[in-house]
């Protein structure tokens, strides 16, 4: 099992496109640089089970979430809480296998 990072940042993600193998793989969202949020939201709740996922201040944090072997293969959203410094950006996990 590999945990793929996503850092996310005020305006964005980073990477913005991140690719995952359903049962296998699971993603943590960390923090990077000031004014990120702690939390994204998805698009399904299919891909590890919950809509809001918790955004760590470090690569130390603890909320992994994994892929779950039921999701269906395809793009899942993730996006940015609404601010009123940046517009809503987006970012995009692919599922496979």
């Amino acid at each position: 099992m590999a945990t793929k990072q996503m850092n996310v940042k005020s305006d964005g993600f980073n990477p913005k496109d991140l690719s995952v193998n359903k049962n296998q793989d699971s993603v943590h969202f960390v923090q990077s640089g000031q004014g990120a949020p702690s939390s994204v939201t998805l698009s399904s709740s299919a891909l590890f089970g919950v809509d809001t996922c918790e955004v760590d201040a470090s690569t130390s944090g603890t909320n992994i979430y994994q892929v779950l072997g039921t999701a269906t293969d395809g793009s899942y959203i993730v996006s940015l809480p609404a601010s009123p410094r940046a517009t809503k950006d987006s970012g995009t996990i692919n599922v496979t296998g």
